[in-house]
């Protein structure tokens, strides 16, 4: 962990470098240096808030003034997608790489195998979840998965279910919960948890168990992963997807016209 010393006291590192693209903040981060930040908010001990924005987040947040106080309000917002990628390239300034996504995940998994952070996983079916802890724990010998919580809950239970993770003390939560439900419940209990990392993983818990599959990487780089999500899963995702790619597209162009050169648009880094 990173923790600098001021006057005797402990201090978070501050290589955040955020860059401000379409109206909205990112944190400008390697997988490494997210990893690290994260580590350095447990070491800490105080709730904190990690969410990842891809161009269906931002979409959404364009019509939800509340989705996008969420994310702009966050501890750390990490780029999920390459679709961000190549615009902050295009913008003049890019990403140092996507850090929002699985490569993240299962490095905080590695580390809490090594580290003894403990891990709650709220989301997905009661069997999927099943099969994903006793896949995670083969592959990250030490991992303590402390608990787990599946999605399809009445509202309720929630009250039960904040108080099973109290009780459960996890280090990390990851909420793999479609937006903007995770957010909602973050935003609603993130105090009450007590959680030093509650980190937002969306479908994720599927590709732990083995349900999904990661895109190849060539379809990755040239921001076709939606495509084969929506050939993993037509009935769900092909509508989804084919209205919110157009809807960003007509983000973009509306910002152009807008903005011109403007922060707005354009990626800026400030310290």
């Amino acid at each position: 962990m990173r923790l600098a010393t001021f006057d005797g006291q402990q201090e978070m590192s501050t290589y955040i470098n955020p860059i401000e693209l379409l109206g909205v903040r990112f944190d400008n981060l390697t997988t490494a240096e997210a990893a690290d930040r994260i580590e350095e908010f447990i070491c800490d001990g105080q709730p904190r808030r990690i969410l990842a924005r891809n161009a269906s987040i931002r979409v959404m947040e364009d019509r939800d003034p509340w989705l996008r106080h969420v994310y702009q309000t966050s501890d750390l917002v990490t780029v999920d997608g390459m679709a961000f990628l190549y615009l902050g390239k295009i913008l003049g300034s890019g990403f140092k790489e996507m850090t929002g996504g699985p490569a993240l995940w299962y490095e905080m998994l590695r580390r809490a195998s090594i580290m003894g952070y403990r891990v709650f996983l709220l989301g997905a079916a009661a069997d999927t979840l099943e099969r994903a802890s006793a896949r995670l724990k083969q592959q990250y010998r030490g991992l303590q998965i402390v608990g787990w919580q599946h999605g399809f809950f009445h509202p309720d239970e929630e009250d039960r279910i904040v108080r099973d993770i109290q009780r459960s003390q996890p280090h990390i939560l990851m909420v793999g919960m479609s937006p903007p439900m995770k957010e909602k419940f973050l935003e609603r209990n993130l105090l009450r948890m007590g959680v030093p990392a509650c980190i937002g993983i969306g479908g994720a818990i599927d590709l732990f168990a083995g349900q999904s599959r990661l895109a190849p990487m060539w379809m990755r780089k040239l921001c076709l992963e939606w495509l084969y999500r929506v050939y993993q899963e037509p009935q769900r995702l092909a509508t989804r997807y084919l209205v919110s790619n157009a809807r960003f597209l007509v983000l973009v162009v509306k910002h152009l016209f807008r903005h011109g050169d403007d922060s707005s648009l354009n990626p800026s880094s400030t310290n």
